[in-house]
């Protein structure tokens, strides 16, 4: 019979990674096209594993909210998370960039 964590009570880094999450999940939905399937496959199984590892993590909250290991584990897996769109992003950006968006230029603004 664990307590679940009280909405107030949620870890105060957590909401905003979500929110990070939200708007690079929505911009690599947008651009997931650009990507050559084997590459979308590779990052919808990484981001499988890490949503697992949140679930998990968030599972052990509710069981023990005032754990430290808990807390960490599940901010470090919502930064990867963050991480791993990031880096999808800016795949499907460089895979798709145009005529103005140039590879040396890429490199210089990284």
């Amino acid at each position: 019979m664990g307590v679940a964590q009280p909405e107030g009570e949620s870890i105060p880094a957590e909401q905003h990674y979500e929110q990070a999450i939200a708007g690079l999940q929505q911009l690599a939905d947008a651009q997931n096209a650009a990507l050559d399937p084997e590459t979308r496959a590779v990052l919808t199984k990484n981001l499988a594993v890490i949503d697992r590892a949140i679930d998990e993590s968030r599972a052990a909250l509710a069981q023990e909210p005032a754990s430290t290991l808990a807390q960490e584990s599940l901010l470090d897996a919502l930064e990867t998370k963050v991480a791993l769109l990031q880096d999808t992003v800016a795949l499907a950006s460089d895979t798709g960039a145009g005529p103005d968006e140039t590879g040396p230029a890429r490199e210089r603004n990284q």
